[in-house]
C-alpha cells in the first residue's frame, strides 16, 4: 500500500478534522492510566527519559499500556544518541589515529569521527518515535487543544 499511514483517532480529533472524514468509529481504545516503565528496561537513562515525558503523553492520551514496547524503543535510542554525542562531543568531530610506534615519523591523518554515523542511526530512529507520539514541533503543530466540557447550551444540538 502506497502513501500515508493512518493517524490515530485520538490523534486526529487533536488535530481537528479539516476534510471532515468520518473518524474510526470500531478503533481499539486502550485504557487510559499512569504507564509504568517495562521491567526490562535497567539503563537509568532510559528510564529518566520515560519519567520525563511518558506523563505528558499519557495526559493527553497517546501513550497507553499498549504503547510501551514503541516508547521504550524510543527511550532506548534517545539514550543511545545521548550518550553517542556525549562521546563525539568529548572526541570532537575529527580524530586523529594514533602514532605508529614502529615509525613515529609517519604523518598522522585526521579523519572523520567513526561514532558519527552511529549518532546518526540513533537519531533518525528517535525521530521516527518522536513524530509517532507528538513530539516534534510540526508533529504538534498540527495538533489542536481538545475541546473543554462546558454547561451544555441550547444551541449545542442545532
Amino acid at each position: 500500500m502506497a502513501g500515508r499511514k493512518p493517524l490515530p483517532t485520538n490523534v486526529r480529533m487533536l488535530r481537528g478534522n479539516p476534510g471532515k472524514r468520518p473518524y474510526n468509529q470500531r478503533e481499539p481504545q486502550p485504557e487510559l492510566s499512569d504507564v509504568e516503565p517495562l521491567e526490562s528496561m535497567t539503563v537509568e537513562a532510559e528510564i529518566a527519559e520515560w519519567k520525563r515525558t511518558a506523563p505528558e503523553l499519557t495526559k493527553v492520551g497517546l501513550l497507553t499500556d499498549l504503547d510501551k514496547p514503541a516508547f521504550a524503543q524510543y527511550c532506548y535510542h534517545y539514550c543511545q544518541w545521548d550518550a553517542v554525542t556525549a562521546e563525539i562531543r568529548r572526541t570532537g568531530l575529527l580524530v586523529v589515529e594514533q602514532r605508529d610506534p614502529d615509525d613515529p615519523d609517519k604523518v598522522r591523518v585526521p579523519f572523520r569521527n567513526p561514532l558519527l554515523p552511529v549518532a546518526a542511526e540513533h537519531s533518525k530512529m528517535m525521530l521516527r518515535y518522536l513524530t509517532e507520539f507528538g513530539m516534534t514541533p510540526s508533529s504538534r503543530s498540527r495538533t489542536q487543544a481538545a475541546a473543554t466540557k462546558g454547561p451544555k447550551s441550547p444551541w449545542d444540538d442545532l
